[in-house]
Order: structure tokens, then C-alpha cells, then sequence
């Protein structure tokens, strides 16, 4: 069977499963390319809190997940990643963008990548901030 259908099957079957919430794109590659999972879900772009709550949702439905942060290169936003497998074992990637703010994101340079702990996510969406 053709990878990419088998990836389309995993993710529809893991939407089927969990209330996620709606993404914005889901894109699937014969395979990833060096480190990056083969599938891929864009969520809307959103406030923090709800971008959080959103990456939080998903994290929940995953196995062996890591978060991190990437100051795009404008430096005019932020996206938040999240990595894990799915129960059928295939490895994917949830991200969304949001405002980037320097008081929420202080040591945050552009077009550099920070790994998070996942917890982040959780204060994000209490407190509406943290430090990255």
C-alpha cells in the first residue's frame, strides 16, 4: 500500500478517535525528510492561550511527545510545535503560529528553534504566559 494513503488512514482513524479540534491542513510525505515526522497538521493560528489549548489537546492523544518553539524569519511570529506518535506508531508534527511578544518570548531570536517543555503549554493556557 502507498505510505501516504496509509498516513492519511492513520491520521483520519486518530481524528476518528479523539475530539480534536479542526485543522487548518494536513500534509503527508512517502516519508519525512531527515528529522521531521512524515505527517504533518497546521491548527489555526490563534491567541496563545488558545494555540496551547489546541497543541494540549493533541498531546493528550499521543505517545513520546516534545514540544518547541520557532521565532519565524519576519520575527514577526512565533510557532509552537509538538512532536509524538500516534497509537498506530506513525510520528507527527502539530504546529500553529501565534503574535510573538517579547515579554512572553524573551530569549527568543529569529529564525532560531527552542526545544519546551510540554507542561509550557499548560501555563500558557492558565495564565495566559510564561517564559520560553
Amino acid at each position: 500500500m502507498d505510505p501516504v494513503m496509509t498516513y492519511l488512514d492513520n491520521i483520519r482513524d486518530h481524528l476518528d478517535v479523539h475530539l480534536l479540534p479542526p485543522a487548518w491542513s494536513v500534509v503527508a510525505e512517502a516519508k519525512g525528510i531527515g528529522n521531521r515526522p512524515p505527517v504533518t497538521v497546521h491548527v489555526d493560528p490563534s491567541s496563545l492561550p488558545e494555540l496551547a489549548e489546541t497543541l494540549l489537546a493533541w498531546a493528550k492523544t499521543l505517545d513520546d511527545v516534545s514540544a518547541e518553539l520557532w521565532r519565524v524569519p519576519s520575527g514577526e511570529s512565533v510557532h509552537l510545535d509538538i512532536i509524538g506518535r500516534m497509537a498506530s506508531g506513525v510520528r507527527v508534527r502539530v504546529f500553529g503560529g501565534t503574535d510573538f511578544d517579547e515579554t512572553i518570548f524573551p530569549d527568543l531570536p529569529v529564525n532560531q528553534r527552542q526545544e519546551m517543555p510540554v507542561f509550557a503549554l499548560r501555563a500558557w493556557i492558565d495564565h495566559g504566559e510564561v517564559a520560553a
